[in-house]
Order: C-alpha cells, then sequence, then structure tokens
C-alpha cells in the first residue's frame, strides 16, 4: 500500500483536497503553527498583552473613579457629620468620625503651613512621571495599570481636598474601644490598596534569565 502525505495546506501528495477536508484539516494545526497561537507574554495561552492604550484607558479610568468618589463623599461627611461626633455604622468596630487632617496619610506628621501641600504635590508628579513611564512598557500587565490609577487617584484626591486649607478630611473611623487606628478617607484606602497590588505584581515577576558567560577559547 503506497503511503500517502498530508500536508497542513490541504493536499494530499501535492493534490489539492475538497474545500471541506482542507478546512478540517487547517482547523486541527497545532496551535504552535497557526498565526499568532501558542503561549503569549507572561507564559499564559492565548493571552496577548494589552496594548497602551488599553492601559492608559483602565489607569485613567481608576484615577478618575478614585477622584470621584473621594471628594463626593468628603463632601458629604462634611455636610451631614459634626466634628468629632462618631456615628456607628457596624458597632464601635467602624464608624463615621468628621475631622480634619493637617499631616499626611493617617494624621502623620501633622503641621501648619504650606510645606505639607508642596510636599504632596512633588509626590503626585513623580507619581505621574513613573506612571507614565511604567504604562509605556509592553510588559506592564492591567492589574499594574489598575494599582497605579488607583495610587495616583488617591494622591490626587487628597492633593485637591490639601489645597484650600492645608488639610484633607477624613471620617472613616475603625477599632474597638480605646483602640482605634487614625481616621482616614477613601483616597488612603485607594492607596494602600494600590500599592500592595504593585508590590504582588513586582513579586511575581520572573526572574531575568542571564545569558550564560562565553567559554574560555583554548
Amino acid at each position: 500500500m503506497n503511503s500517502q502525505t498530508i500536508s497542513t495546506n490541504g493536499k494530499v501528495n501535492g493534490t489539492p483536497l475538497p474545500p471541506r477536508a482542507g478546512r478540517f484539516l487547517r482547523a486541527r494545526r497545532p496551535a504552535e503553527s497557526r498565526p499568532g497561537g501558542g503561549r503569549q507574554r507572561g507564559g499564559r495561552p492565548g493571552r496577548r498583552a494589552p496594548t497602551a492604550w488599553q492601559r492608559a484607558r483602565l489607569f485613567l479610568a481608576a484615577a478618575l473613579a478614585v477622584v470621584v468618589a473621594d471628594l463626593g463623599t468628603k463632601a458629604l461627611a462634611s455636610a451631614s457629620l459634626q466634628r468629632y461626633r462618631p456615628v456607628e455604622v457596624a458597632g464601635e468596630w467602624v464608624r463615621l468620625t468628621l475631622g480634619y487632617n493637617g499631616g499626611v496619610a493617617f494624621g502623620l506628621f501633622a503641621t501648619d503651613g504650606p510645606g505639607v501641600v508642596i510636599a504632596t504635590g512633588l509626590v503626585v508628579a513623580a507619581l505621574a512621571v513613573w506612571a507614565v513611564w511604567t504604562l509605556r512598557d509592553p510588559a506592564t500587565p492591567r492589574r499594574a495599570a489598575l494599582a497605579l490609577g488607583l495610587v495616583l487617584g488617591g494622591g490626587v484626591a487628597n492633593l485637591l481636598d490639601r489645597i484650600g486649607d492645608g488639610r484633607v478630611t477624613d471620617f472613616l473611623d475603625v477599632g474597638l474601644g480605646a483602640h482605634r487606628w487614625p481616621t482616614f478617607n477613601l483616597a488612603d484606602v485607594a492607596i494602600v490598596v494600590g500599592v500592595a497590588l504593585l508590590m504582588a505584581w513586582s513579586y511575581r515577576q520572573p526572574p531575568t534569565e542571564e545569558a550564560p558567560a562565553p567559554l574560555p577559547s583554548p
């Protein structure tokens, strides 16, 4: 019996097959031999790296959502809460306590004057530059773009809130009895979550493979 050679382009011994048979053979080609098939960056099959526009869009959406949500909740808290009079939400564990913070996050380094405003502005500017540089890297995944948007959005929201009188509005109060965390706001939450996501992304990055050193010539 003569053996027949079936090629993946739909031919048997050079003779074209009927259209249906050709489509069947092409559909059964290995993923590695198909255009665009195989593993993409990161080792996940069938997943393409996001484009620069997709990363930028996710970054801007996250940052804008944080700014709008933070400034909106701060305005609502200032209008409906009395200063330093807590309102229980989940017993003593979670309360709403209106306060104004002249320092950085969680009331640290509280001081008067424009120093904190200037320092916050410089930090936000540095974060923006770093975010643009990171988003231009094709290896940056969507979750990193989301994390950068959370961090920068939180920084911008607190900066906008601080410009008026040098203070930010805090109203989230968690703890038990006298043991309580300093009051904070949604911008602080976004910054902490974004930093945690960035740390997790950095930790999961595979180590860079270095080329072996060439052997000395005899």
